[in-house]
């Protein structure tokens, strides 16, 4: 297969309208914006739009390659990873999300400095740091896989030319273009894999019903059971389930979409968008997958899953569907570079560079910095994932280092906050992944397969649990002390804002 031009151009095409389109109307509302419109669009992004950047920061090379590739290996349960996003959006939309605002702080490290101490910032902060890096090196890897599908070509070009849109993605507007981009990428993309998902069983040498029957008669019933079967909950579901849940809600990139929000409540509210989406869409990929599968010529090419799945919609769909969806799974990715761009970009800056090195930094050079940093970021970030070998396995590992700082989160907000168990659960649960992911640990204990989760959560629990038990210095749980009086937890520029109002809780 040759290189498909309709396809390619359109495919580019679309997301650059759109981004030009949504930062030429922002640069001509606010010719003048500052900072805090760009790390945090002002704290004031509608329910819609934070919404679909939660929804399409949480949907990405997981929902397109991973699960695609884990449907050839256990059907239908692949599901479970979508099913994972559902509750952990819900968990962040509902809890860990709104206490982000309430508090106003942007990163996770100005969050568990006030809620700790600032060992445990930064060393969540760097674990955090660590897996944005991952994550991004990751998604630019997906959308060269998609543009390398279209063109037959080199994954590397694919990366760079993903690297660069995702730049333009984030660095005219800062999250409040992210935001408004992803409201419409969110809109064409789920309604072009709902087109998609219509149009090919008609397409299909014996439709949908022809699918079901491939894995029935070719004794792979199991494949077709969300149920599944006990040694693929073992070695997929667990581990797939567990990483996402618990990390997500945590995640830097999480906790400045949500400190980004206009309320407390469109947060809440926005659980009722992003959640059915992500799992239908989540779904869809698996249902796309298993399709591609019972194609021998597809099934047969020596490519990954997801490469057969591409290249099964490149030959099945009209060239505009295909485009459209191409262009959708592409922003389904971009919009979470973009966004691990902007939290990256914002903890050195906020983090390092001003808390450390010049706190009376002007808006004018903040700006700049930012900027700068999102390109230097980029530019790294997509060399990294040029250099890497493919990966798109290693998302739920990823998820893993951070899980623990979930728990000891939950802990200091209805117990007790132990700076001690905050910062020696970080320690013990992060030697324990790396045991379980370069020694025989796993088989010896009978846990071969994705499951750096399941260690990590279990560590964490009970670490977090004796640690904090024994604590004679542990504080009173944040719930209590901001019911008593929020002015002692929340940041500086949210107490100021409320002065400025004349709010006094």
């Amino acid at each position: 297969m040759g290189i498909n031009w309709p396809i390619l151009i359109g495919t580019i095409l679309l997301e650059i309208i759109i981004i030009f389109g949504v930062s030429a109307v922002l640069q001509a509302k606010e010719r003048h914006a500052g900072s805090e419109s760009f790390i945090k669009s002002n704290r004031n992004m509608p329910m819609v739009a934070v919404a679909a950047t939660q929804a399409l920061t949480c949907l990405g090379g997981g929902h397109i390659l991973g699960m695609t590739s884990a449907s050839w290996d256990f059907g239908v349960a692949a599901c479970w990873y979508a099913v994972s996003s559902a509750f952990m959006l819900i968990i962040l939309f509902c809890f860990t999300g709104p206490w982000v605002r309430r508090f106003g702080f942007t990163t996770i490290g100005q969050a568990f400095e006030k809620i700790f101490d600032r060992r445990t910032a930064i060393l969540v902060g760097c674990v955090g740091a660590g897996t944005i890096w991952g994550i991004m090196t990751l998604e630019l890897q997906g959308v060269g896989s998609i543009i390398s599908a279209i063109t037959s070509g080199s994954l590397v070009i694919g990366c760079v030319v993903g690297g660069i849109i995702a730049i333009l993605y984030v660095i005219f507007g800062g999250m409040k273009q992210v935001g408004w981009v992803n409201v419409i990428n969110a809109i064409f993309m789920y309604l072009g894999v709902i087109v998609a998902l219509a149009l090919l069983g008609s397409k299909l040498p014996h439709g949908w019903a022809g699918v079901n029957e491939f894995y029935q008669s070719n004794g792979m019933d199991f494949m077709l059971q969300i149920k599944s079967t006990p040694e693929i909950w073992k070695v997929y579901i667990l581990g797939t389930f567990l990483s996402g849940l618990f990390y997500v809600p945590i995640g830097p990139q999480a906790a400045q979409v949500s400190a980004s929000a206009k309320s407390v409540n469109s947060l809440k509210k926005a659980v009722f968008i992003a959640v059915p989406l992500n799992t239908i869409f989540g779904m869809i990929m698996v249902a796309f997958s298993m399709a591609a599968l019972t194609m021998p010529e597809l099934a047969n090419m020596g490519a990954p899953p997801f490469i057969a799945m591409f290249v099964m919609l490149i030959e099945l769909m009209p060239w505009w569907l295909t485009a459209w969806l191409f262009a959708g799974f592409a922003a389904a990715m971009l919009s979470t570079i973009a966004v691990q761009l902007l939290a990256l970009s914002t903890i050195i800056v906020d983090d390092i560079y001003i808390r450390y090195y010049n706190h009376n930094m002007s808006e004018k050079s903040k700006m700049k910095m930012l900027r700068w940093l999102i390109i230097i970021i980029g530019v790294g970030a997509t060399a990294t994932s040029t250099a890497l070998p493919p990966v798109q396995n290693a998302i739920v590992w990823l998820f893993a280092w951070l899980l623990p700082a979930f728990w000891i989160f939950v802990f200091a907000m209805f117990w007790k906050r132990s700076s001690f168990a905050g910062f020696w659960t970080i320690i013990v649960t992060g030697v324990v992944n790396i045991l379980w992911s370069y020694t025989s640990l796993p088989t010896m204990l009978g846990l071969d397969g994705n499951n750096n989760s399941i260690a990590m959560f279990v560590v964490a629990l009970v670490a977090c649990i004796i640690l904090t038990a024994v604590d004679k210095n542990a504080k009173p749980p944040m719930v209590k002390v901001y019911k008593e009086n929020k002015f002692d937890v929340i940041s500086e520029d949210l107490a100021e804002h409320y002065k400025a109002i004349g709010y006094k809780g």
